[in-house]
């Protein structure tokens, strides 16, 4: 049984589905994950970047540095105020401000240290250091908490990573392999169908076929009778029909046997197919009754196509006891197309009338 439409191609949309999704799966794992995991490492502040409080750090150290350098000047102490407001905006951040107390503090001593530089108030460089360690060790502080939480991240990214590795490795080769099976179900099942087809193909030209003399029969006669006579009233394509009967045939088979009467039907048919056109076709209509038919043939060719399976029948000298001749014969009834009123039954009863009076 022929399967259903919708099961032909059913096995080939899933397989392309499982590569639709595979492709889905790579675009989100290589558009999605790995940008965010680039941009996170690409960013300021990020593990392979220097942290805004460790910039601040080295401003920081690089003031009291200036510091212990600077001559009563204007401009050595605009140089190290300008590192302080410096290392003063890396630490003013929301960040720092909202997870580490110390910050705001920190800030404020940062200001009154610039303040003062800014009055001209200045002291010596260990009253400065005094004034710098509250500030560096908040920033320590910032410092460590920030490392541990960039540490915190870093595993978490790696095990995330880790996980969207293995979930690309086996979604890809899950969907692969049940693409893969999907189609070969779908070859699978294309095979069948072809298989069904020609098997049905091979019956229907079987059923076509006579059992014995293997040429066609009365089924496929009149099924090619229908196709001709719909060919001369659509394009006016003449045909001719002629219709055979082995003379005395009953009396051949009584006196030798129907297995000799079988091997004379097979002998008869194999000389008319020799003796007919590539575009003309023998049936065994009926018994010992044989019709032929002769496509893009009228009356005059037809007779003539007919006096040569007259004669190709006589030569082949079959013994009949029976036979006036001694001779195995046919006989002939001739019809064409344009003699009827173009009906299958009409063409029928005319060659038939016919082959009566041969």
């Amino acid at each position: 049984m022929k399967p259903p439409e919708f099961r032909k191609s059913s096995w080939w949309w899933l397989s392309l589905l499982c590569f639709g999704l595979l492709l889905s799966l790579i675009y989100f794992e290589m558009g999605y994950f790995y940008p965010q995991v680039k941009r996170y490492f690409d960013n300021s502040g990020g593990p392979t970047a220097q942290p805004l409080v460790s910039r601040a750090r080295v401003y920081l150290l690089k003031s009291l540095e200036l510091y212990a350098e600077m001559a009563e000047s204007e401009e050595s102490s605009l140089k190290v105020r300008h590192n302080l407001n410096t290392a003063y905006g890396l630490i003013n951040v929301d960040l720092y401000l909202q997870n580490y107390p110390c910050t705001a503090p920190t800030l404020e001593l940062i200001d009154n240290l610039e303040q003062k530089l800014k009055q001209q108030q200045q002291g010596d460089v260990a009253s400065y250091s005094l004034a710098l360690l509250p500030i560096l060790q908040c920033t320590d502080i910032i410092q460590a908490g920030q490392d541990d939480k960039r540490s915190q991240l870093a595993i978490s990214l790696a095990r995330n990573l880790d996980f969207h590795q293995k979930l690309l490795f086996w979604g890809s080769l899950v969907m692969v392999s049940t693409g893969l099976a999907f189609w070969a179900l779908h070859m699978k099942q294309r095979r069948q169908i072809e298989a069904g087809r020609d098997e049905t193909k091979h019956w229907r030209q079987h059923a076509m076929r006579d059992g014995l003399t293997g040429i066609l029969n009365r089924r496929a006669f009149d099924a090619d009778l229908k196709k001709s006579l719909d060919l001369y009233r659509e394009k006016g394509r003449p045909f001719s029909l002629l219709m055979c009967d082995i003379d005395f045939f009953k009396q051949y088979n009584d006196s030798l046997g129907h297995l000799e009467g079988d091997k004379a039907l097979l002998l008869v048919t194999d000389a008319l197919t020799k003796a007919l056109r590539a575009m003309d076709s023998l049936y065994r209509y009926g018994g010992e009754e044989l019709v032929i038919i002769l496509d893009n043939a009228n009356i005059s060719q037809a007779r003539g196509i007919g006096l040569r399976a007259l004669e190709v029948v006589r030569e082949l000298r079959l013994p009949h006891p029976q036979s006036e001749t001694g001779f195995l014969t046919i006989s002939i009834g001739c019809a064409t197309s344009s003699e009827t009123d173009i009906s299958a039954e009409s063409l029928i009863a005319l060659v038939d009338s016919r082959l009566y009076l041969a």
